[in-house]
């Protein structure tokens, strides 16, 4: 476990290296100045040369290389920054440094996408436990149609719906914005919703399939009921494809939905992001994308870890 651990750990600086380096070349395409304001506003040629070279703007591959020096940290060991991972100035947020708008916004999608997990697993594993222990009853039939819809309808749909039922027909919550407990209701339950139907169908799946094994039945012919069959016995075996699935869809819930938190008025890093790559704000798209990645890669080495505890006859190769 521990050497799984050290190689997992061991591979991220090249993984993130070479998601630095695809994200770069993509930002660095976006049509746009990111120095010039709305409507095609622009300093001066004097200025905006000056502005260019500050920024190192003028050559892609000095931006590459400054950057990276301040993203890794080796601006920190030389003592020119006071962050240990400096992500730079916005270039779209005058006197906001992308290190200040992540940990302003970074919190807000985290707590957001925390609470939407929760719901979401705690939605998902129900459904999915009752209509695979009675396959092709109503319960089975209900979690299909629940499934269905929340994996077919889009994020905005059902965040409209919510917001035209329950902030404007019956003006139970806030319509947007962020401040109170009430905020969070229904961006929360927006962002479950699919999340809680892949949770719900692959528990289903997993549990029709355990339910209909031989050491199932065994349990069932020592006089074990059903539902202690399916809870003690079949759902830890189930749990397995969720398991794997709950790594990078928590990490996708809890830096953000772009969608979610551009319908409910967010400052998460979502909105950010969506801002940045309007505004060809590249440092801030570069610090987001990294932060995005490093939560991902961390989330999927925690999947891996749950696995040895979760089925110790697993051997997770590096």
């Amino acid at each position: 476990m521990t050497a799984l651990i050290i190689r997992r750990l061991a591979q991220i600086p090249a993984i993130l290296l070479v998601i630095y380096t695809m994200t770069f070349l993509l930002a660095w395409m976006i049509p746009g100045n990111p120095l010039e304001k709305g409507e095609g506003r622009r300093p001066p040629d004097e200025i905006m040369q000056a502005m260019m070279e500050q920024y190192r703007l003028e050559s892609s591959w000095s931006f590459y290389w400054q950057y990276l020096e301040g993203a890794s940290g080796i601006r920190r060991l030389r003592g020119r920054s006071e962050y240990i991972f400096d992500l730079g100035p916005s270039l779209s947020h005058e006197n906001w440094s992308v290190n200040e708008i992540l940990a302003a916004g970074l919190p807000v999608s985290m707590t957001v996408g925390l609470l939407a997990m929760t719901l979401a697993c705690a939605i998902g594993l129900v459904a999915g436990i009752i209509g695979g222990v009675r396959p092709r009853s109503v319960a089975d039939f209900a979690t299909l149609i629940f499934a269905l819809l929340g994996i077919s309808l889009p994020t905005f749909v059902i965040g409209t719906g919510l917001l035209v039922a329950f902030a404007v027909t019956i003006p139970v919550f806030p319509v947007g914005g962020w401040g109170t407990p009430a905020h969070l209701i229904l961006p929360a339950i927006t962002l479950a919703m699919p999340f809680a139907a892949y949770i719900a169908r692959l528990t289903r799946f997993g549990m029709i399939e355990q339910m209909e094994s031989e050491y199932v039945r065994a349990a069932l012919a020592r006089g074990l009921s059903e539902r202690q069959a399916a809870l003690r016995h079949a759902l830890r075996n189930a749990f397995l494809p969720v398991l794997s699935y709950l790594g990078p869809a928590s990490a996708m819930a809890m830096t953000g939905s772009f969608v979610v938190e551009k319908v409910f008025a967010l400052p998460g890093i979502g909105t950010h992001f969506v801002d940045a790559v309007l505004a060809k704000d590249i440092t801030l798209i570069m610090g987001v994308s990294l932060t995005f990645a490093v939560i991902l890669i961390l989330f999927n080495l925690a999947v891996d870890v749950l696995y040895h505890w979760v089925d110790p006859r697993i051997r997770v190769s590096a």
